[in-house]
């Protein structure tokens, strides 16, 4: 029994820092609408992020993420056509997107309020998202916020987007 004690408090303490701790990086670069580039020189693409207006997007990465630190999440280590990482983005820095009203793009990630910005960006209009119950471990959180930019008309959701109005 002692033993079986023993053993599992040098799992937990071997395994524990992998789980809680995630990667860290510095976004130094917008390369198009879904793809940053870290510190490491690495390209992430955005995982679930689909941009609609590519130009007005990567507009918006380079004004507000360049300089960023963020956390990242990666899908089994799976990789594109032109060898981004597909990855999962949270900016650590509470305050990297505080101007914008609370959406689904605001998570709470270990006691702390960060932007996860692949969701965030699909709850402010800037993306769509394809359900892909197969990748994707945060269907429900991208769902969530597509919904609630379709509701609140944000970005390419609004009434006056000519790119959402039916002829």
């Amino acid at each position: 029994m002692r033993f079986k004690i023993i053993f599992v408090t040098l799992t937990l303490f071997v395994l524990l820092p992998q789980l809680v701790l995630a990667e860290q990086a510095i976004i130094t670069e917008v390369v198009s609408a879904n793809v940053i580039k870290l510190d490491d020189g690495r390209n992430i693409k955005l995982f679930g992020v689909e941009p609609q207006r590519p130009a007005k997007l990567k507009k918006f990465l380079e004004n507000n993420v360049v300089g960023q630190a963020a956390e990242l999440e990666f899908e089994d280590n799976k990789i594109d056509d032109q060898g981004n990482i597909l990855g999962y983005v949270f900016l650590t820095d509470p305050e990297a997107m505080s101007g914008y009203p609370p959406s689904a793009g605001f998570v709470e990630r270990y006691g702390q309020l960060v932007t996860f910005l692949n969701v965030f960006l699909v709850a402010e209009g800037f993306s769509d998202y394809k359900d892909d119950p197969i990748l994707s471990k945060y269907n429900e959180l991208f769902g969530i916020a597509l919904i609630e930019a379709k509701a609140n008309r944000m970005g390419i959701w609004a009434k006056k987007n000519p790119e959402t109005q039916k002829k």
